[in-house]
């Protein structure tokens, strides 16, 4: 079954009222099955007939913006997911939304949950609520507890090309961004010139969003490069990046989406 279908399938199953309290989204691709998953919320949020060109209400751009209240989304904070994060769905959650008919959750890299969150999730999705709809996106489903997949019902988005999304930049801004990146890598082993680099350069001269993408998109294939001399940092550096990219669907704070990167990449260094 193409992804297509696969969302006609959850979407002709809301419009027959039978959705799951909380799916299981299976991926290769976590930059597209967000997309995706945020295309079928709003298929279901819609108070009329959903089109991609729909400007009768407003709830299609705070969703794009991640600013509708009754959807939240949940990442990893540093290498985990904690309880406090699960709390937050549940204690928000408690009410019946005023701006939409469901409450929706999407945790990404859900197998990242430390046990009290698992255990905390685990009692949530055993006393489903009307009207509360969850997803659990993973690239790595064999490290969900049984306990938990057990619950949920089974998607797969599942995508050919699972490269990023092409990046059209002029040769000036290409150029700086190479700049920047030298520098930054220059620098990668000393933390404290790192964080300097980081306010005193990178948040300086990237201020678009694009930017930041093509940055990213530069150090993760740096980072490739070393998986061949010191596999495991390498790929902890990479999941990193691939992580924070995901981030940037959103409407985030670059500069303090930046300082939270650094943050956690010297982390990693530091083991």
């Amino acid at each position: 079954m193409t992804t297509q279908e696969v969302l006609e399938n959850l979407i002709n199953i809301y419009h027959e009222n039978r959705l799951s309290h909380a799916y299981l989204v299976e991926t290769n691709n976590k930059n597209l099955a967000l997309k995706d998953i945020n295309y079928f919320i709003k298929n279901i949020i819609c108070p009329s007939k959903f089109t991609n060109s729909c400007t009768k209400c407003n709830f299609c751009h705070l969703i794009e913006n991640n600013s509708l209240p009754s959807v939240i989304y949940v990442y990893p904070d540093g290498k985990t997911i904690k309880k406090d994060q699960i709390e937050v769905i549940k204690n928000k959650f408690s009410s019946k939304s005023i701006y939409t008919n469901y409450n929706i959750y999407v945790i990404i890299e859900p197998e990242l949950m430390n046990d009290t969150a698992f255990n905390r999730m685990l009692k949530f999705i055993e006393e489903p609520e009307d009207n509360i709809i969850g997803f659990f996106v993973t690239t790595n489903k064999d490290k969900m507890p049984d306990t938990i997949v057990s619950r949920l019902s089974c998607v797969r988005l599942i995508y050919d090309d699972i490269e990023n999304d092409s990046i059209s930049l002029d040769e000036e801004s290409k150029a700086v961004i190479e700049d920047v990146f030298k520098g930054f890598t220059s620098k990668i082993f000393n933390y404290n010139e790192l964080l300097c680099y980081n306010v005193d350069v990178i948040q300086k001269k990237l201020t678009e969003k694009v930017d930041i993408i093509c940055f990213f998109n530069i150090l993760l294939d740096y980072f490739k490069l070393a998986l061949k001399d010191d596999y495991s940092k390498a790929n902890e550096l990479c999941n990193l990046v691939i992580k924070y990219l995901d981030r940037l669907n959103y409407n985030v704070n670059i500069p303090l989406l930046l300082d939270s990167f650094v943050a956690e990449m010297g982390q990693i260094y530091e083991q």
